[in-house]
């Protein structure tokens, strides 16, 4: 089976509530001060709002089927110490007895601003999954982040559903969220940033960083002439991937008010950046220069809008290089953008490619089918179903071209104040799989965390059903992420239990309010 379809059929679980059977059992601790451990199946497969998934672009996610994780909580919203973010990010695997497992499954128990207090965070730790899902309402929020930033730096790390807005009450310029230098296996998917005095959401490379995916984001309101910067020059910096980055997937995601690096792809990169959406910028995407190296770039699918700081007259994609620099090898194709812009800088010592550079494109990633404006606007960002005021503001600057590039968090209302909340996380034993799911599928579709009635249906003939196209229903009987006539038969012969006559619109497949012979039928038809 290729790989794109084995994930989709293991990973259907993140379209359900499923707990696909792991090849190890592991029985968390009873004690909430002892190490407590859980198995997970790939839930960056499938992604529950977006059709672009973690798992699409050039980062591997499956490392996280490869053992148990050990589950680490964040209790508080305090910059630094045991129970905060900073040091579930940071703490060595050996302070939490599990040098053994070497895995972390970070989840919270509060939601609220965590300030930083002019501290930074560098996640020096390998095999980190931050589930900022888990989170209760309004989800977490940092602010004055400092340099270097919310810094990912190792390899195996997956970040979701954070916001990060460092703003200019720091000490020297800082990026919202970066990988560091040796960043291997990378992905940040939905999350949102803003108030970056350098770079928003970038790949600080030197030679080390590779297989790096960003995807679903909202990367917002870098800040332009701000006192941050040290007073060297403007900023508001979209993104940037630095010098020999091998193989970054940017994907999916909305970009609004940055100047510049739209993105910055420097020297010897090999990069697709497909399906995103660009909002009041002045400069593009700038290639090359740096390094003597080439560059293999695709430009697919985006959707480029102009706005109030535009500059129409500058091409929107354009070259550092000269005649005597290394090849660009660059393919576009099925871009939109507005009237006045022009797409590729004419007469740049370009290769072009007509056919996409298939060696680095992500195998995986199937682009969205036309203009991809209204979906990313959507999904993008962290908890779509449970946005905060300054996300919304973002997304309504971009739907009614309205906003502007600012220099300070004080232009559009200063540092959020956000209720806090707490919320007790009892998560089960063994594989979470089922219960993770749930919480992503709550803060992108607004649908119940569990606990709250958000446990999807029960289990049907031995198997915990699944929702594999995501529709609400769970035509997946058998839960092996797929369609097929075992799944009839299952649910012909467990037609009256209670566990389906009890779940109506879990497996109303005909439509009719009822569930009875007529799915039976439905259900035969879709496989």
């Amino acid at each position: 089976m290729e790989r794109r379809n084995f994930l989709h059929a293991v990973g259907a679980a993140s379209l359900g509530a499923a707990t696909l059977g792991s090849t190890q059992t592991v029985t968390a601790q009873e004690t909430r001060d002892g190490r407590e451990v859980v198995t997970l199946e790939n839930v960056g497969a499938v992604s529950p709002s977006s059709p672009i998934a973690p798992d699409d672009g050039f980062a591997d996610l499956r490392w996280l089927e490869e053992g148990p994780l050990v589950v680490v909580r964040v209790t508080n919203l305090d910059a630094t110490g045991e129970g905060s973010f900073k040091w579930a990010c940071e703490v060595g695997y050996d302070e939490l007895n599990a040098e053994d497992i070497g895995r972390r499954l970070i989840v919270f128990e509060v939601g609220g601003v965590i300030d930083l207090e002019n501290t930074d965070i560098q996640a020096e730790r390998k095999n980190i999954y931050v589930a900022g899902q888990t989170a209760p309402s309004p989800g977490i929020t940092l602010i004055r982040v400092d340099a270097p930033g919310l810094e990912f730096d190792e390899e195996n790390q997956f970040v979701q559903h954070i916001r990060s807005r460092p703003g200019d009450e720091i000490s020297g310029p800082s990026d919202s969220m970066v990988v560091g230098d040796n960043g291997f296996n990378v992905c940040f998917d939905h999350c949102s940033v803003s108030w970056g005095s350098e770079e928003s959401m970038s790949v600080n490379a030197s030679d080390h960083s590779e297989d790096i995916t960003f995807s679903n984001n909202l990367i917002a309101e870098g800040l332009f002439d701000s006192p941050a910067h040290g007073g060297d020059d403007q900023r508001a910096y979209g993104s940037l991937v630095g010098n020999g980055a091998d193989r970054t997937a940017i994907l999916g995601n909305l970009y609004a008010h940055t100047w510049s690096r739209n993105p910055r792809l420097k020297g010897g990169t090999e990069v697709t950046v497909a399906n995103n959406v660009w909002y009041n910028f002045e400069r593009g995407m700038r290639i090359g220069g740096d390094v003597d190296e080439p560059n293999y770039i695709n430009v697919v699918g985006n959707h480029y809008r102009d706005g109030p700081d535009a500059d129409t007259d500058r091409p929107i994609v354009y070259t550092a290089h000269d005649e005597s620099d290394p090849t660009i090898s660059l393919h576009t194709s099925n871009n939109v953008f507005d009237d006045g812009y022009t797409l590729v800088e004419p007469d740049a010592p370009w290769q072009l490619e007509s056919d996409r550079i298939d060696e680095y494109w992500p195998a995986d990633f199937m682009p969205i089918d036309g203009d991809p404006y209204d979906q990313v606007r959507l999904h993008a960002g962290a908890r779509p179903a449970d946005r905060t005021e300054i996300d919304e503001r973002i997304l309504a600057d971009v739907e009614n071209r309205t906003g502007t590039i600012i220099d300070s968090q004080d232009d559009v209302g200063g540092y959020p104040d956000l209720e806090s909340a707490t919320r007790d996380l009892e998560i089960p034993d063994g594989d979470v799989t089922n219960w993770l799911v749930q919480h992503t599928r709550a803060v992108e579709l607004g649908e119940a965390p569990p606990g709250e009635g958000g446990s999807g249906p029960p289990e049907i003939g031995g198997t915990r059903p699944t929702d594999p196209d995501g529709d609400g229903t769970y035509n997946d009987l058998t839960g092996d992420g797929q369609t097929t006539h075992d799944d009839v038969t299952v649910f012909f012969e467990n037609l009256e239990d209670d566990a389906v006559q009890n779940n109506v619109d879990s497996f109303d497949f005909a439509g009719n309010g009822e569930v009875g012979f007529a799915d039976v039928a439905d259900l035969l038809r879709r496989v």
